[in-house]
């Protein structure tokens, strides 16, 4: 059987790292709600001007920033992601997020899931909804947010994914939002559909 040419191989590539970005910046998950069920509503004063290309996450700093999460680990691939947010709200007026372990727990249990069970969605068939998968990890908040994305190569770098929720105006209010006080970082090193790169979940709340 032929072998394909480097610049066919090179096309696949490039054409993968295409679908990631349009999944993270596209069709990226987002959820929102309060413990009581109800929709919190984009606020306002989360869309601030400035970032709409995502140059604010001012991620330079943030070491592993662009590096994807199999060359350093899920722990050090946490914190870079983290820290690129921080840096962009920062950058807003805004406090940077504390650590939440159970919002933590719950988003790195989401992460494993998506990848394990090859979907990529807030909830999957019969499973259970965003505030039941926190609670089970035992967090007690009154407000959350949750946001999804994943990447093929360098689309799964934590710098690139903050810069394509940035761009994403519904992801841009979780990130950006004054309402939430704490956040937890999920980080598997595949994506849901097999490739080499990664799948991130971030889970925000107010306790």
């Amino acid at each position: 059987m032929p072998r394909a040419s480097s610049r066919s191989r090179t096309r696949v590539r490039s054409r993968v790292a295409i679908t990631a970005l349009l999944a993270c910046g596209a069709t990226a998950g987002l959820g929102a709600g309060t413990a009581g069920g109800a929709t919190v509503p984009i606020d306002p004063v989360s869309l601030l001007p400035g970032a709409g290309n995502g140059g604010s996450s001012g991620s330079r700093s943030c070491p592993d920033a662009r590096r994807r999460p199999a060359r350093v680990g899920h722990r050090r691939a946490r914190a870079a992601l983290l820290c690129a947010i921080n840096r962009a709200r920062v950058a807003h007026g805004l406090r940077p997020w504390a650590i939440d372990p159970p919002l933590r727990r719950a988003a790195g249990r989401q992460a494993a899931d998506l990848v394990r069970r090859h979907y990529f969605a807030h909830v999957r068939a019969g499973g259970p909804d965003v505030l039941a998968r926190l609670r089970a990890a035992g967090w007690s908040g009154t407000a959350y947010g949750e946001a999804l994305a994943w990447g093929c190569g360098r689309r799964a770098r934590p710098r690139a994914t903050v810069r394509s929720w940035l761009a994403s105006p519904m992801h841009r209010a979780i990130l950006l939002s004054p309402l939430y006080r704490d956040a937890g970082v999920g980080v598997w090193d595949r994506a849901p559909g097999g490739c080499r790169g990664g799948t991130w979940v971030l889970d925000a709340g107010l306790s």
